[in-house]
């Protein structure tokens, strides 16, 4: 299926990507990297190649082949060469998103719906947070502050931080689309960013980015 979402939030953007297409479809996309496709010959299973190839297509989308992904020793993607912008990468089930911000930090999630999150809730949500959920939507509300921890985790970029005690979201009623507040106490910065989501079927989405 491609691109389902192309989303411009001020001077970031995020691609959101339902995968469909087979293996030798997706290598197709990457003629002009002959090293990645060799880079994914290494990958045994079709999901983790679907995973290494798809944010790569994503990427030379956005920024052209000259660009590539690295990583932190923590495990986070970083565009090179550096100085070139800022990327963060996700992906669950069939969607893989991947956010692009030519200057600051930006952080992307997308999450399945599950009752399982109503079980994992109280580990990463502040007892506060668990207050001010809406009762006629638990599930997904719990989901989008579980989502947006993730995605201001990867903004941050500070390894170490607890989710449940260290990253802060402010109260919103969820609907299909929207933002709210969130903070991070891990630093001595206290940095505020914008939450941005939207509800998919079967699936959520979140992004952010330093305000």
């Amino acid at each position: 299926m491609a691109v389902i979402a192309h989303i411009q939030q001020g001077e970031g953007q995020i691609l959101l990507w339902r995968t469909g297409e087979s293996v030798p479809v997706l290598l197709e996309r990457l003629s002009s990297r002959p090293d990645w496709q060799r880079m994914s010959a290494s990958i045994v299973l079709e999901k983790r190649k679907k995973e290494f190839l798809i944010p790569r297509i994503l990427l030379l989308d956005l920024c052209g082949p000259s660009a590539d992904i690295d990583y932190t020793p923590e495990g986070k993607p970083v565009l090179t060469p550096a100085g070139g912008g800022h990327i963060s990468i996700s992906h669950t089930g069939s969607c893989v998103a991947l956010a692009f911000h030519p200057q600051k930090p930006v952080g992307v999630d997308v999450e399945q719906m599950s009752d399982r999150i109503l079980r994992i809730a109280p580990r990463v949500l502040s007892v506060r947070e668990m207050a001010a959920l809406c009762p006629e939507k638990k599930e997904v509300h719990a989901l989008l502050v579980w989502s947006a921890k993730e995605s201001l985790f990867k903004a941050v970029g500070v390894p170490g931080i607890d989710f449940r005690e260290q990253l802060h979201v402010e109260p919103f009623c969820p609907a299909d689309s929207g933002s709210f507040e969130a903070w991070e106490s891990k630093t001595a910065l206290h940095t505020r960013y914008t939450v941005h989501y939207k509800v998919y079927d079967g699936f959520v989405l979140t992004y952010c980015m330093q305000e």
